[in-house]
């Protein structure tokens, strides 16, 4: 778990997360001819954003010509965010120095660990509220897209 304070942060980030997915399916479902290819692209979208969220692909792991994507992707500021609150005074990786019975060697390899969560993941803590930002426009931006091409595209017969 983590510490009570960081709950209202937490549930703004996952709001204003649902809220750009939200808008951006919108947007692929209004500008698709059919159910079908709105189900195709909504696939492939949400398998982008999935793969190039911050954590699985980043700057740090993808090659240079390939990281825009991550840019675009609102499960990457989802992430950053989060991960910025969570983890902006974290120093150690908790998969590799939390064990039960730790040997010698791995207690040595822990002390010179002078990397975090932050560093690992090229994450800047200052950019927390930022993204944030940047999902509520994503959300507003692509629900007045859908609004509007939906007013100019889609003829519905009354």
């Amino acid at each position: 778990g983590f510490e009570v304070e960081h709950y209202a942060f937490f549930l703004l980030t996952v709001a204003a997360s649902f809220a750009a997915l939200d808008g951006t399916l919108a947007f692929i479902s209004v500008m698709s001819p059919t159910h079908e290819v709105a189900n195709a692209l909504a696939g492939t979208f949400l398998t982008l954003c999935s793969l190039f969220n911050g954590f699985t692909s980043n700057s740090r792991s993808s090659p240079d010509w390939i990281i825009w994507i991550q840019y675009v992707s609102v499960a990457y500021y989802s992430f950053v965010a989060v991960a910025g609150e969570l983890f902006e005074t974290y120093t150690r990786y908790p998969w590799d120095c939390r064990v039960t019975q730790p040997t010698p060697e791995l207690t040595q390899a822990c002390a010179d660990l002078d990397v975090g969560i932050s560093q690992a993941y090229d994450l800047d803590a200052d950019f927390k509220w930022p993204a944030v930002g940047i999902l509520f426009a994503f959300a507003v931006a692509f629900w007045i897209l859908a609004v509007v091409c939906q007013s100019v595209f889609v003829k519905l017969k009354k």
